[in-house]
């Protein structure tokens, strides 16, 4: 295993041990896990060749440093079992390497970061923290990885008198140097995380543009052209992604992993594809035609059962959200931002991470909101439809100021910004059902193919935005309309010359495709009909469950089984909107409303019985809530989303970023 390291701006790493303190209370009552970080010796990355500590037995051939020796790629474990028995061996102690990221002047930065690795054998476990909003204190971003049984074993009194285990603890009191960090988060299983690469591209020229399509559909205009593109792929790292097996909500580290951009040096490892073939499918809209560009789209996506799933996607967009603030319709801190930004390069170049509670704050608003936004819809009353997603993603409405949302200029201003959501999520959606349709026409790999988003505005936002998560770009216009575009090139230099055949023809068989993919017979949608055969399926295994005779301490699991069948059903099935697939769990299925419906059965069960009974419980689980929760949120594995590495963002956020209601609506097929 490797220790992916999820920071750049350091040149140094320190050898260090945490002393295990023991285990106090905080002022909610909560356990808290109290630590104290010692340092006790720190190491350039420039000289570690020449240090006697790294240089015996070879461990520097374990530790990849960055070409100017700046920042460190990752850590083996070969490197963390040789400092471990360099190490003094106290048994209230943990032995660690660590990255320093905090700025001494100011403890209370929101950038400040500590990355700890135990000089363990085996690190089976990850502490992450969500960090603390008070900015009158120290705080930072932690991430420790650790070996569980260490820490257990170290606590093992205090945690038998508690009766609790380390998993069940979220808070940590950190004393490093002269600060206390009061750190809340959770514990992970490190297998678990995942790495997802990051990069960003920077179009070089464009040459050669030949439209082969165009069509005007009186509230916007849409048109198809190739060309020959130059494009430079930059890799820059990537994503640490937590997705638990267990019902803790996932993780994703704000902070890009830079393990080939180095700040102020001109090391860029990238992928320079010269004369590439690009694919480009360019949308105008008129600012006079918006409000009947968003009843158009609004319209058309009732035909779907992806309505409150398609709408979900533009009130959570950065776009919309911005807007709200920047038009002083509420403050800041008072909206529901899913997504957190890290500046890359510049101000105006983001990458962002989900707040995976936030998110869930949103499904709640829409489970509960569904049928107001529903009637709204039914009678195209856009003011009214701008009102009712501002009051979403406003966390109280009496925090609303509506004598500046209902003004002409706010109003303008965020249905500007809908349509550029819309124009977001629609493009993407195109791009990625073209990459599938070309994968076969041109006998090309997934891989092969990358995409490229050009949203140009006169809204506030633009002049904020440049880049985000490296592939939207964003500028500035001055004619009144909102233009979006995007590019499908072919990673692959002076393929422009195998490819350039391409015409209309081509293009209507790639329509052609798309609609297979889409549809079945009577234009009837694909998704919907496998979402039908998975149910008869499961339908079938559920019937089995309810016929098992198995008992578990005198409680048999096939009443546990109905009585969790009617309470997914309640949540879920009597509702207009439901969630992802992908979040459900996290929502739903947390071991405590499992457990609260397994005491429902027999209130008669103590806490190792009903532990025994969710152990039985957590595999037929797996065939009663997909029969009630559709397979596609208005985007699936099965249309327009893509397999990991074919798109820059981990599967919550991709189905945040796309849709298929929306690419249908502008291809209008």
């Amino acid at each position: 295993m490797s220790i992916i390291l999820p920071s750049y701006q350091y040149s140094r790493i320190y050898l260090g041990k945490i002393k295990v303190k023991g285990l106090k209370t905080n002022k909610e009552d909560k356990p808290v896990i109290n630590l104290e970080l010692e340092r006790l010796k720190s190491i350039g990355l420039k000289d570690m060749f020449k240090d006697k500590t790294f240089a015996s037995n070879n461990v520097v051939a374990y530790f990849p440093v960055s070409p100017d020796g700046s920042y460190a790629v990752r850590i083996s474990e070969n490197v963390l079992n040789e400092i471990n028995t360099m190490s003094s061996n106290d048994p209230k102690s943990i032995n660690v390497l660590y990255l320093d990221l905090i700025n001494q002047e100011d403890p209370t930065r929101f950038e400040n970061q500590l990355i700890i690795v135990s000089a363990s054998k085996k690190l089976d476990s990850i502490f992450v923290t969500s960090l603390n909003f008070d900015s009158t204190k120290p705080r930072a971003w932690v991430i420790f990885y650790f070996n569980r049984e260490t820490l257990r074993s170290i606590l093992k009194d205090e945690l038998k008198e508690k009766d609790i285990d380390v998993d069940n603890i979220n808070y940590i009191d950190l004393e490093y140097g002269s600060e206390t960090y009061n750190l809340h988060g959770e514990f992970y299983l490190a297998r678990d995380a995942q790495f997802f690469p990051k990069s960003f591209m920077k179009r070089i020229s464009e040459e050669d543009e030949k439209q082969i399509y165009s069509q005007s559909f009186n509230i916007y205009d849409l048109s198809v052209t190739t060309s020959s593109l130059t494009i430079d792929e930059i890799h820059v790292g990537g994503s640490l992604y937590i997705k638990p097996r267990s019902g803790k909500i996932p993780y994703q580290y704000p902070f890009v992993i830079p393990f080939t951009y180095s700040k102020g040096s001109t090391i860029y490892p990238d992928d320079l594809y010269l004369n590439s073939f690009s694919l480009n499918i360019k949308v105008k809209v008129k600012l006079d035609k918006i409000n009947d560009f968003i009843k158009n789209f609004l319209q058309y996506i009732k035909r779907s059962d992806h309505l409150l799933q398609s709408i979900q996607k533009i009130a959570m967009s950065k776009v919309f959200v911005e807007g709200i603030a920047e038009c002083k319709i509420a403050e800041y801190e008072d909206i529901i931002r899913v997504e957190r930004n890290t500046h890359f390069l510049s101000d105006r170049s983001k990458f962002t991470s989900i707040m995976f509670g936030h998110l869930i704050e949103i499904y709640k608003k829409f489970v509960s909101e569904g049928d107001k936004i529903k009637n709204i819809v039914d009678n195209l009353d856009v003011d009214k439809f701008v009102e009712k997603l501002t009051e979403i993603v406003v966390e109280n409405e009496k925090k609303i100021n509506y004598n500046n949302l209902r003004t002409s200029k706010c109003m303008d201003e965020l249905k500007q910004r809908i349509v550029v959501s819309i124009l977001e999520l629609s493009l993407h959606g195109i791009s990625h059902l073209i990459k599938k349709a070309l994968i076969s026409k041109l006998s090309l790999n997934p891989g092969d193919l990358g995409e490229y988003i050009i949203i140009k505005s006169p809204s506030i936002l633009i002049r904020n935005l440049q880049i985000l998560d490296g592939f939207y770009f964003y500028d500035t216009l001055t004619v009144n309309e909102i233009q979006g575009e995007v590019k499908i090139f072919v990673k692959r230099s002076y393929s422009y010359d195998t490819f350039n055949f391409f015409g209309s023809k081509d293009y209507s068989d790639v329509i052609d495709s798309i609609k297979n993919i889409i549809y079945i017979k009577n234009q009837d949608f694909r998704c919907d009909y496998n979402w039908a055969h998975e149910k008869l399926q499961l339908n079938r295994s559920y019937q089995i469950l309810q016929n098992d005779s198995r008992t578990v301490n005198n409680v048999k699991l096939s009443d546990c089984i109905t009585q969790l069948d009617g309470y997914i059903k309640g949540v879920v099935g009597s509702h207009v909107f439901y969630p992802p697939r992908s979040m459900f769990r996290y929502l739903y299925l947390k071991k405590f409303y499992v457990e609260n419906q397994i005491f429902k059965c027999n209130n008669n069960l103590d806490q190792n019985q009903i532990d025994a009974i969710y152990k039985e419980l957590k595999r037929p689980l797996q065939y009663i809530w997909p029969r009630y929760v559709h397979q596609c949120f208005d985007g699936c594995y099965s249309c327009v989303m893509l397999q990991k590495r074919e798109c820059e963002l981990i599967d919550v956020q991709q189905e945040y970023r796309i849709s298929k209601a929306g690419a249908l609506f502008l291809l209008q097929i």
